[in-house]
């Protein structure tokens, strides 16, 4: 007997070899005869008017709604196929999603309360609409088959046929395999880093901890690269965070991207000066252990800030695969066939992405002269060029040469304000002998010991453009992944026991200290716990 409810929902679930979902399907069909009549124009069809199906003349009711859900192979994708579903049935759907059995059940103790129909014709008018929603339906699941199999073709057709395990979150053992973490600030910064990866591991993308990362293998290294969520000091540190909870094997901290640079340093020369795209490797400098928050402290009379954003230390055996890597000099740090490379696993549309710009377009203007237009005008359309120094040299009269940037190390000042005024950070750099400006590396260094490679996109004044970042992001990325070729490889079991006997031991508050004239100090503790002293 037909009576007012008429329907079903249902699943299939297909599992593969390892019990895992590997193709679900959801249907759903509800079927309300007493409904009023709708009379609507071919120009005025909508989700929420009943179509399809015979009307009765006496009853109006017709078919209303039917909706189908198709959850196709999740190691694809997810597709959803809706058909005549109204809006106030999306709630239902989500409530009704559960075998067939459940709903005939359901369906059965709700007509069981019910008085039986008397009104012969009125079945009759049902029956015979069932019959064609019925049919209707047949076709309709005919159909959704059929476009299941030609997706299956078009997939096989044009080799798009994925390994159902290739989007899969990395499991326990794979994440026990990683012992270097990388965090890069921005995307681009992490695009560069995908491109000195020597193999990039097919789990692509992933979701771990509500954070995104990429892993990849790097020499003997297994690499995480992580990217955050927003610039800033505690964005840095919240990353960092989760990627030692993420990845308990992580032995060493790489924050690697873009920043301002001071143009001089130290004594007149080639050494001492910075262009744009140099490289600059946080390095224990004076009393300062290669990273300082210079705007942390209390203000004193006359607007006078005393300083108290001394940082952690780079780590011992950290720094010294820096001064090794340092010692060797240009023959092995060979950024240029770095970059080369990865240029080459560009497209033909991005090959000159990465591009060295040149030192024409490397403008460093007075400190005086602040930038004429808004941050996104170009200055060279809107900055007198009578106030830019030319860099085609660099300090002392030694050549520039393309792809071959200088790598510069010293303590690097960090702080949660961009840094665009050049009176003010030529402030900076002679009270506290800093050569580079960023926004990250205190927030991480707080916390985590690790080593920052910064690429010199600007001169940390009111000229800002970003003709240079993707070039610095690359040559940071470039001297990182050179730097990582020198460290042996980490044994991920030893350095999980070592981790695991540190994090036993109260952490030590841990300071940068020197004595008078004395550039002999402690400059901060490794991850296992050993104090260092480093001299400059």
């Amino acid at each position: 007997m037909y009576l007012q409810s008429s329907g079903f929902c249902g699943y299939d679930v297909w599992l593969d070899k390892k019990e895992e979902a590997e193709f679900c399907s959801i249907s759903k069909r509800t079927f309300t005869p007493h409904i009023s009549n709708h009379h609507s124009s071919a120009h005025d069809w909508s989700a929420h008017i009943a179509i399809h199906g015979p009307q009765s003349v006496r009853h109006g009711w017709e078919w209303y709604e039917m909706g189908f859900f198709a959850c196709w192979m999740p190691s694809r994708s997810i597709t959803l196929l809706c058909f005549d579903l109204a809006v106030k049935s999306q709630l239902e759907i989500q409530s009704m999603l559960c075998p067939q059995d459940a709903v005939r059940d359901h369906i059965s103790q709700w007509e069981a309360r019910r008085s039986q129909e008397t009104d012969y014709f009125l079945l009759h008018e049902i029956a015979r609409h069932g019959v064609h929603v019925s049919e209707t339906l047949n076709v309709a699941v005919r159909s959704l088959d059929a476009m299941q199999h030609h997706r299956e073709r078009f997939y096989t057709a044009n080799d798009l046929v994925r390994d159902s395990n290739a989007c899969k979150r990395w499991d326990k053992n794979e994440i026990t395999l990683f012992t270097i973490g990388w965090i890069c600030p921005l995307p681009l910064e992490k695009e560069a880093a995908r491109l000195v990866l020597d193999e990039e591991y097919p789990q692509d993308e992933v979701q771990y901890q509500s954070a995104f990362y990429l892993g990849g293998r790097i020499g003997n290294h297994k690499v995480v690269i992580g990217v955050q969520r927003r610039i800033g000091l505690s964005s840095a540190a919240i990353l960092a965070e989760k990627m030692r909870a993420g990845f308990p094997n992580i032995k060493y901290l790489l924050l690697v991207g873009i920043a301002g640079g001071v143009p001089r340093y130290g004594p007149a020369g080639a050494v001492s000066e910075i262009v744009l795209g140099d490289v600059v490797v946080s390095s224990p400098r004076g009393n300062h252990g290669g990273v300082l928050q210079y705007d942390k402290g209390a203000w004193e009379g006359q607007g006078r800030l005393n300083f108290r954003g001394h940082t952690n230390g780079v780590p011992g055996d950290l720094m010294a695969a820096v001064n090794n890597f340092r010692a060797e000099g240009s023959s092995k740090t060979n950024i240029a066939e770095v970059l080369r490379q990865m240029r080459l696993k560009l497209d033909d549309e991005r090959q000159h992405q990465y591009d060295d710009p040149g030192p024409g377009r490397d403008r460093l203007f007075q400190d005086t002269y602040e930038h004429q237009g808004t941050e996104l005008d170009d200055c060279r359309e809107c900055c007198d060029a009578d106030y830019v120094s030319s860099r085609f040299d660099r300090g002392g009269g030694a050549t520039r040469f393309v792809d071959k940037p200088s790598v510069h190390f010293g303590n690097i000042a960090s702080s949660n304000q961009l840094q665009i005024s050049a009176v003010e950070r030529n402030r900076v750099q002679q009270e506290h002998d800093v050569i580079c400006f960023e926004m990250e590396a205190a927030g991480v260094m707080d916390e985590y010991l690790c080593v920052v490679v910064r690429g010199i996109c600007d001169y940390a004044d009111s000229h800002k453009n970003k003709g240079w970042q993707n070039y610095a992001a690359a040559t940071a990325a470039a001297y990182a992944k050179g730097l990582l070729n020198i460290i042996p490889a980490i044994d991920a079991t030893s350095n999980a026991q070592s981790a695991e006997q540190t994090s036993l031991q109260q952490p030590a508050n841990i300071t940068n200290m020197t004595f008078g004239n004395n550039t002999n100090g402690i400059q901060g503790r490794d991850f296992h716990g050993n104090v260092q002293v480093g001299r400059h």
